[in-house]
């Protein structure tokens, strides 16, 4: 109940009984016109009663007025509390239009999410996938490594191969720096086939890897003797040769000089147990005269040499025996030197690669 109300009811028996107070006096005012029953004591006490009921009247006007002043001032807080509840809703009804497209904007980001989540899973899964599938596969490198690891223990590693340099002296026929010739040989002829076939041995053997000087008939070395003999000792080089082998055939102004001689640089050096192995070699294969071993520190392809070398003297090209031997087996030389090889390393055929 409000304010104004609550005066309502207080101020309703009063007013009922001044109206009863005055209706009484009317009455008997009226009725002392007509009768004379009423006294006028009686009279001037209903008129002070009347009297006082106005006063009560008058001020519960003046009360009245100024609860209608309090329930106009009442009314306009109460029209501007309307009104700043109206902006209040007004402001609500704006957030809570701000509160929905953000609970839609929400809902979409997190539809987006769901489905990053669900791209995320799907993702995951390949990744997964991947990861098992690169498993596998590390583990068949494993098992292949393992395998391999154990071929290799099972392998006994092969020793480098033995490299010769085969220089087979002198240039073709009518060429500068040609050799010796007799008994219808020429000594750059001889010394091209036997070549030949010692690096046919040597390779065929397998254990040994080949440079020859003239590796054709018609392959010519250097513009004059001495860049000959140093494009030999270059190849040799070139090749990083581990042992160099210059073959000759030998010449004496009459036909009684004959047999085998090497050539080293020096006494007491590897070169000088390698030609001496050759020579051996040789004689053993062709029955000729053994000469011995000489030393010359002064033959180009001796001295230049940047490994053991030695110059073989097959025979004498002027001897009639000497000369007949390697024109009809020149195969015989090149055994000679391919088993003096062998005997110089303690190798047997029987453990050739071939």
């Amino acid at each position: 109940m409000n304010k104004q109300s609550k005066n309502n009811t207080q101020t309703k028996p009063l007013v009922r009984l001044i109206c009863a107070s005055l209706c009484a006096l009317l009455l008997a005012t009226c009725t002392g016109c007509i009768t004379s029953y009423t006294s006028a004591d009686e009279v001037a006490a209903l008129q002070a009663q009347l009297s006082d009921a106005m006063d009560e009247i008058d001020a519960l006007k003046a009360e009245n007025a100024a609860q209608q002043a309090e329930i106009e001032s009442l009314k306009s807080g109460n029209a501007s509390a309307q009104e700043a509840l109206e902006a209040l809703t007004a402001e609500n009804a704006a957030h809570q239009a701000e509160i929905d497209a953000l609970k839609e904007e929400n809902a979409a980001q997190q539809a987006k999410i769901e489905a990053l989540e669900a791209d995320n899973a799907a993702a995951q899964e390949e990744i997964d996938a991947l990861k098992a599938a690169n498993q596998a596969l590390q583990e068949k490198i494993e098992a292949l490594e393992a395998q391999i690891r154990e071929l290799e223990s099972n392998v006994t590693p092969s020793e480098p191969k033995i490299r010769i340099y085969i220089d087979q002296g002198h240039n073709p026929t009518s060429y500068h720096n040609a050799g010796a010739s007799g008994n219808g040989l020429y000594e750059q002829d001889v010394t091209y086939t036997v070549g030949i076939l010692l690096a046919a041995l040597l390779e065929a053997d397998g254990r040994f890897e080949i440079c020859l000087s003239r590796p054709t008939e018609d392959t010519v070395l250097g513009t004059d003797n001495d860049s000959s003999l140093d494009a030999r000792v270059a190849g040799a080089i070139a090749f990083e040769a581990d042992y160099f082998i210059s073959l000759h055939t030998n010449f004496f102004e009459t036909d009684t000089a004959n047999g085998i001689e090497v050539y080293v640089a020096e006494a007491g050096s590897t070169s000088y147990d390698f030609g001496a192995s050759l020579l051996q070699g040789l004689l053993g294969a062709t029955g000729l005269y053994n000469r011995g071993m000489k030393l010359n520190p002064e033959l180009r392809v001796l001295k230049n040499t940047t490994m053991p070398a030695a110059l073989l003297e097959l025979g004498f090209i002027s001897n009639p025996t000497d000369a007949a031997l390697m024109a009809q087996s020149p195969a015989l030389f090149a055994q000679g030197i391919y088993d003096g090889i062998l005997s110089y390393f303690e190798l047997s055929p029987n453990d050739a690669a071939n």
